[in-house]
């Protein structure tokens, strides 16, 4: 099943979005810290929405640790 990860700061607004068809992508873990582009972030929340078009939609908030 394909899997989209929409990345969004505090406040709501997406920073990054990807789409996973192959499910390639770890499903990213609360606490943990990744890299978008070229900054850092922390993963605040993790939550999964199932959808009836067979794609998982994973959107995950984050918060800048380290801009570049």
């Amino acid at each position: 099943m394909s899997c989209a990860y929409l990345y969004s700061d505090r406040t709501g607004r997406e920073i990054f979005r990807v789409t996973d068809f192959n499910n390639n992508f770890p499903i990213p873990r609360v606490g943990e810290t990744i890299k978008l582009d070229r900054n850092r972030y922390t993963v605040e929340s993790v939550k999964v929405r199932e959808s009836s078009t067979l794609l998982t939609e994973y959107r995950v908030r984050v918060m800048l640790v380290e801009e570049s």
